[in-house]
């Protein structure tokens, strides 16, 4: 299970880019617990989009 949906960081996202917190103010506000998160998130949504935001999850490696 993932900590944060897609949804969520879209959320977080878009309340960043129409308001004017910042970035540490907007993980406070949804209690995240970095605000290097959300600024990671921002750069993932900037250049890719809401695909950006997607749960990735790491393939499995077999011996």
């Amino acid at each position: 299970m993932t900590k944060y949906t897609k949804l969520f960081k879209f959320k977080v996202v878009q309340d960043y880019l129409t308001t004017s917190l910042g970035l540490k103010l907007i993980a406070r506000k949804y209690q995240i617990k970095s605000y290097t998160t959300v600024n990671k998130w921002i750069r993932q949504y900037q250049h890719f989009g809401t695909e950006g935001l997607e749960v990735r999850r790491p393939g499995k490696v077999y011996d």
